[in-house]
């Protein structure tokens, strides 16, 4: 009997040691959270703020065109996998870098700008090809190509000194026409913002963009449907080969002319 007690009692010993492992192990789980990335807005162009202001203050402009992707970014990221920038701390730091209401002119000037803010990424808004002119009743109208861009620090070597260096990395870019006023030229900034997070936004957010072909949207329609790059080259092998064909067969001789008429 006494052999008995002792064996069940050291079964309860292991239990004992069994359960506040498996306890602790799910509070260690439970503890670990995921962080979110942190985004900042940067505007970069190689043409001064005001090129694009036209009635608009050039600081009002600047706060609207940082405002507008970070507030997408926000609506994108709102399941807590990320953080966005405010608005007034990147102006604050561009001012350091650029002067005060002021844009970054390259890559150089927002990866400074980044790393005084600490971030994981950077949403460059590159209006270096966006033009912006003036009409007779004042209306300002943007035409060119917006480039949005998702982009990271990283480090390479500098290949005059061999010393690692500090580089803005570029993960991806959209870049699409535009052409309207600023209520156009605005809701694209947003939209884009969520073709370039790779998102879908609500359904009737944004009204749908007028109808221009691009190849840039060719190859990326191309490259999101695989099977449809299949058959496009299924389609060019087969021209190529009738195109060899036709070029390498035999000239056609025809018939021999006909006998002529004797006396």
């Amino acid at each position: 009997m006494s052999r008995s007690v002792v064996f069940l009692s050291f079964l309860s010993f292991l239990w004992a040691q069994e359960e506040p492992t498996t306890q602790d192990t799910s509070a260690v789980q439970d503890s670990v959270s995921i962080q979110p990335t942190i985004y900042a807005v940067v505007v970069m162009s190689s043409q001064p703020l005001n090129d694009y202001a036209g009635t608009v203050e050039a600081p009002v402009l600047l706060d609207t065109l940082l405002d507008m992707p970070a507030e997408e970014l926000m609506l994108i990221g709102a399941t807590g996998s990320a953080e966005v920038i405010p608005t007034e701390k990147v102006m604050a730091a561009m001012a350091v870098v650029v002067g005060e209401d002021e844009i970054c002119e390259d890559h150089d000037c927002a990866r400074q700008v980044g790393n005084d803010l600490g971030m994981d990424k950077i949403l460059l808004v590159d209006l270096s090809k966006v033009k912006a002119s003036t009409g007779l009743d004042g209306e300002v109208t943007y035409s060119g190509s917006l480039v949005l861009s998702l982009t990271f620090l990283g480090r390479g070597v500098d290949i005059e000194t061999g010393e690692e260096v500090e580089l803005l990395v570029t993960e991806k870019t959209y870049s699409s026409k535009l052409k309207g006023g600023w209520e156009e030229f605005a809701v694209r900034v947003r939209s884009r913002t969520w073709r370039l997070m790779s998102d879908t936004p609500p359904e009737g957010r944004f009204p749908p963009e007028p109808f221009s072909f691009e190849l840039s949207d060719l190859l990326l329609f191309i490259q999101d449907s695989p099977e449809i790059a299949i058959l496009l080259g299924i389609g060019v092998l087969a021209s190529l080969v009738g195109g060899y064909a036709l070029a390498s067969r035999p000239p056609v001789i025809g018939d021999p002319p006909p006998y002529p008429d004797t006396l």
